[in-house]
């Protein structure tokens, strides 16, 4: 059962959900879905005719001997028989070059809903493992799941037209044969179906495994990843992890397909012996004279073509059995709602006075131990706040809080004194300019486009000059060979490698960039050298008074000079002021912390050695 409520999983028939494929494929690829389906339908005729051509061809032979046949009713057969066997190929080859356009177009439509979803859903549910394991089985099977539903239309529509045919013309023929044919092919489907849904609950049950088996082989494909599996030499030992992780489901896999071996050798000799029965029936009309030689040649064809139609439509709609389910758990995707709701209220940033945290508690889900207990605290405008602590005291959860990454428990966020769940979500986004330990530096852009992502609504150069200036990635940046028109990355031609510190830097001046009137930023320079960290940290204390400035920092020396500093231990604020009045507090933890980390950076005394005349 999810932990979270709003991951669903509804239990969807195939009719909705072919019904869903079907729309989404006339929204995405109106023209060419249209297309396809409709030649489907007109490729299935051609097959009749020409069987009817051998047919009319065998019957004037046999009928008027070979002496006595006439010219014009071979030609003709000829002519007809040339024309069915020609247009099918010409017909099928149009529908694979349609249906290829037909799947680009899809794929981009697909994909753009999932970003338009990814981009609905909090951050706080892409966080659980409940969500991660439903997007890998949807992420990893949807796209051909739904690929193969539509093509699965289009051969149901060419299955369904030629045994319409062929049903019209076998009953016309002999009744008891279509009868007996349809009973020997209808097992196909419900085996189909039961292989279908054996494969299905193994990509489900073990979606899991699936990703860690992903996880495995991820460090191949990544160069920093594969990197520092080379150097510590763990390339085998990994190789052996990846091994024991996917023999489980390689034995699951193993017994699914001798269960479809079985099962479909079983399929096989129930239509053999229907065939060779019905074929017998048609036989015995020869012999009873209300069956002609032309007819049987024909009958013989179009029960091939009845049977192979109605195995092909059971076929197809057991297997979809299998797609159906990924699909479902694809439209399950689209419908989420976000844990983390938006309101409706508007904010600008100059709108923004106060920031009141109010016995605010927080629990993750799934977790049975709060991380923040019963917390307040008031943060003004142009307030320099610092938060300090020890690893896991609860700082980053308290960031993800005020910036709605997730809710509080208990207690409320008020900003302006409303709660901050009544303000519109991506307005209060607009507000915030964040940097986080976890940022990405995006190999396909440029310089000044990774900068830029801060605020893609004012492309000014100038701006990206001046925060490049603040951070100091200016410095590095003017050693470039394209400056700010550089592409970063190795990844792709042109483009050069950056250090983490580099890397930092570019991170942070996207922030700057953004201007937002409350700046967030969680170990800002973790990974720069200490001569720019200085810069920055008075770039940030002389530049932006007139902005909200909330920062997370090991280092005490990065923070002393902030308007009030929180000590944060055990998800409880134990200590708040500015530095000289936590330093004030003779037995305060602030101090004791704060001397620790002063003691490192002076010269230690000398220790005495002792001469063997001094033991003397």
């Amino acid at each position: 059962m999810a932990k979270l409520p709003n991951i669903i999983e509804k239990d969807r028939s195939l009719w909705e959900v072919l019904r869903f494929v079907f729309i989404e494929s006339l929204r995405g690829s109106k023209k060419y879905s249209r297309l396809c389906y409709w030649m489907a339908g007109v490729n299935a005729i051609f097959a009749f005719a020409e069987f009817g051509a051998v047919a009319l061809i065998v019957n004037e032979f046999t009928v008027n001997g070979v002496a006595q046949a006439r010219t014009e009713i071979i030609v003709y057969g000829l002519v007809l028989m040339g024309i069915s066997h020609f247009a099918p190929e010409v017909v099928g080859m149009f529908i694979q070059y349609i249906r290829k356009t037909q799947y680009n177009e899809l794929a981009r439509h697909f994909q753009s809903l999932i970003f338009k979803k990814m981009d609905e859903i909090d951050i706080g549910t892409i966080e659980q493992p409940e969500f991660q394991n439903m997007f890998s089985f949807v992420n990893r099977r949807s796209w051909n799941s739904s690929f193969n539903m539509i093509a699965s239309i289009s051969d149901s529509i060419t299955r369904l037209v030629a045994l319409t045919i062929s049903t019209i013309a076998l009953i016309s023929i002999t009744p008891i044969g279509a009868l007996v044919v349809f009973i020997g092919a209808l097992p196909t489907y419900f085996i189909e179906r039961k292989n279908a849904l054996l494969s299905n609950s193994l990509q489900k049950e073990q979606a899991e495994m699936w990703r860690i088996w992903g996880i495995k082989i991820s460090p191949l494909y990544h160069k920093d990843d594969l990197t520092e599996l080379k150097n510590f030499k763990l390339v085998e030992i990994f190789r052996k992890k990846y091994i024991a992780s996917v023999v489980f489901l390689d034995e699951k896999i193993r017994l699914i397909n001798k269960k479809y071996f079985l099962s479909d050798s079983g399929s096989q000799v129930l239509l053999t012996a229907t065939f060779i029965v019905v074929f017998g029936l048609l036989i015995r009309g020869v012999y009873q004279s209300t069956i002609s030689i032309g007819l049987l040649v024909f009958s013989v064809a179009i029960l091939t073509r009845f049977q192979a139609s109605l195995n092909a439509l059971f076929n197809i709609f057991g297997k979809m059995v299998e797609d159906k389910k990924t699909v479902s758990s694809f439209m399950d995707l689209l419908e989420m709602e976000p844990l983390v709701k938006s309101g409706s209220l508007d904010i600008h940033g100059e709108e923004f006075r106060t920031l009141e945290i109010k016995k605010v508690s927080f629990t993750y889900p799934g977790a049975t131990r709060p991380v923040l207990n019963n917390m307040s605290l008031v943060i003004n405008h142009t307030d320099s706040l610092a938060i300090v602590g020890l690893n896991g005291a609860g700082k980053t959860t308290l960031i993800k809080l005020l910036t709605r990454v997730y809710d509080p428990t208990k207690g409320k966020i008020l900003v302006n004194g409303i709660d901050l769940k009544e303000y519109d979500l991506k307005a209060w986004k607009k507000c915030l300019g964040i940097l986080l330990q976890e940022y990405n530096i995006y190999s396909e852009e440029t310089i000044a486009e990774n900068i830029m992502l801060g605020d893609t609504s004012k492309h000014d150069q100038l701006v990206v000059e001046a925060v490049a200036k603040e951070t100091t990635a200016d410095v590095f940046i003017q050693e470039l060979p394209q400056k700010y028109q550089q592409r970063v990355g190795t990844e792709f031609q042109g483009g050069v490698e950056l250090s983490k510190g580099q890397k930092q830097k570019l991170a942070l001046s996207r922030v700057l960039y953004r201007n937002a009137p409350i700046i967030v930023l969680d170990e800002p320079t973790a990974a720069i050298d200490a001569l720019s960290e200085d810069y920055i940290f008075k770039a940030l204390r002389n530049n932006h008074k007139h902005q909200t400035r909330v920062i997370i920092s090991h280092k005490f020396s990065n923070v002393r000079d902030a308007d009030k500093i929180i000590l944060i231990e055990h998800g409880k604020i134990i200590e708040q002021g500015n530095h000289d009045e936590l330093m004030g507090i003779e037995t305060g933890k602030y101090k004791e912390l704060f001397n620790l980390q002063a003691e490192g950076y002076q010269d230690k005394p000398k220790r005495k050695t002792r001469t063997k005349k001094a033991e003397e």
